[in-house]
């Protein structure tokens, strides 16, 4: 009796511990693999500078996408996460010249454009003139919308 549940207990253990798993387990196919695997996130080009940003603006006649935010802010991650990667948006962005601006690092160009809050993007024409703006986090549908808007003016 002790020895059938000995041999029980050990035969129990190979197949929680996978040990009869190994033996028949196969490697999944590629093309399988590939099904499963999420597609590249889109991603918008962006500079550095609000004045390098403006005078791009002004050579190739596109409005300025200005991203106000500051790396310890979490929304601002969330939208780069988030919405900066939709298709949509990305694609959007290619109509515009996109400048991240940091604002613990210029707090007066902040201040210039109002900014109180993070994060805010504001859309200008290349004069630096603001067509619009978005304060805080908006979902890529919504934000989409909003360069749509800000292209029309």
């Amino acid at each position: 009796m002790k020895i059938k549940v000995l041999i029980g207990a050990v035969l129990c253990s190979f197949v929680l511990c996978g040990y009869g798993e190994a033996k028949t387990s196969k490697k999944q196919p590629a093309a399988d693999k590939s099904k499963a695997e999420k597609p590249a996130a889109a991603s918008i080009s962006w500079v550095n500078t609000l004045a390098e940003g403006l005078a791009l603006a002004q050579s190739s006649k596109k409005p300025v996408m200005a991203d106000f935010y500051a790396v310890w802010c979490g929304w601002c991650k969330k939208l780069d996460k988030d919405v900066y990667t939709d298709p949509e948006v990305a694609a959007l962005s290619k109509q515009f010249v996109c400048v991240k601006v940091d604002t613990d690092k210029y707090g007066q160009e902040s201040s210039k454009y109002g900014v109180q809050g993070l994060p805010t993007i504001v859309f200008m024409n290349p004069d630096g003139s603001v067509i619009d703006k978005v304060v805080g986090y908006s979902p890529a549908p919504s934000f989409a919308g909003s360069m749509k808007k800000a292209l029309k003016k």
